[in-house]
């Protein structure tokens, strides 16, 4: 294992954060060093945030009828002319 890798990964794993020199040696990884780099990715995972997924949805309660100004949400006045239909 890259030797580098793993001091970065320990560190993380304590609480460091990556420097952007570190950031730049991780991209370079290849071969089997890659599999090492996934294996420390999910070991800081599951330390950090556990087994756990959380989900968030948005649901077509009101098709176009939305007054808010949501760039995100296809339904909001921010997307006054999709021409999808509109109910309340």
């Amino acid at each position: 294992m890259d030797q580098r890798l793993h001091e970065i990964g320990e560190k993380v794993l304590a609480g460091g954060a990556v420097t952007p020199d570190e950031a730049l040696h991780l991209i370079g990884l290849n071969g089997p060093d890659v599999h090492h780099l996934l294996a420390y990715a999910n070991a800081i995972r599951e330390k950090f945030t556990g087994d756990r997924v959380e989900l968030c949805s948005i649901i077509n309660a009101r098709s176009g009828g939305c007054s808010e100004d949501c760039a995100f949400c296809a339904q909001s006045a921010h997307y006054g002319g999709t021409g999808a239909p509109v109910y309340p």
